[in-house]
Order: structure tokens, then sequence, then C-alpha cells
């Protein structure tokens, strides 16, 4: 059984291997599945929980926080204090990708000038 899932799994990718390894984990224990495959713990788990979305909820979330609040600092100092997050710029992501992040206000309208002007007396 493990000769034939270890020739269909030659020449396919980490997440593939994984999705014939859960239809295959009831009957037998992982370390059997991982070595036949030929793959790593760390890379089973990693391709396992890639798969999963954790944005979703925040998006949901962020939403309406955002028509009360258009600035990210309160949305996040919110999202905070209900637990929900603990990095602001996973919030400026989320918003970049919504498209709610506003970006017109970013550049200086002028160039800084050191120039001082008609100050103190003109030299003769």
């Amino acid at each position: 059984m493990f000769n034939k899932i270890a020739e269909t799994t030659r020449s396919k990718t980490n997440r593939e291997k994984v999705e014939i390894m859960r239809s295959l984990r009831h009957k037998y224990t992982l370390t059997k599945l991982l070595k036949s495959v030929e793959l790593s713990k760390s890379s089973y788990f990693y391709a396992l929980n890639a798969t999963k979305n954790r944005d979703i909820e925040l998006e949901n979330k962020i939403c309406p926080i955002h028509q009360a609040h258009p600035n990210p600092n309160p949305i996040t100092a919110l999202l905070t204090r209900e637990g929900m997050i603990d990095n602001e710029k996973r919030v400026l992501r989320i918003l970049r990708k919504l498209q709610l992040l506003v970006t017109s206000f970013h550049h200086k309208s002028r160039k800084y000038s050191s120039y001082p002007g008609c100050v103190g007396k003109v030299a003769k």
C-alpha cells in the first residue's frame, strides 16, 4: 500500500501530498504516512495550516469599525482591546487589501527649504 502512495506522490507538490495524507490519516499513523510520501513533519504542518485564512474574521470586524473611525490607529486600538490582534501591521495590510486605507496624505505638498527669506540687515 505504501509503495503505491510513494509512487503516486513523487511528482506532486507538498499541498497535494498533504491532501492525500488527509484522506488516509484515519487509517494510518502520521509517521508512516510521512515516511511513505517522503515529506518532513514540519512541511506537513506548514502546508496543513497554510490553507486556512486567518484574516477573514478580522476583515469582517474591520469594515464596520472603519465606518466610524477611518484612521487605522483607533481601529488597531479597538481590536487590541478586544484581544483580536497584537500587531498593527496586520490591520494596515488588511485595510490595503480592502482598499480602505487613504494614501493621498502621505506625501508632503512641498519640499523642505532652509532659505530664511529677508531676515536681518542687507550688506552694502
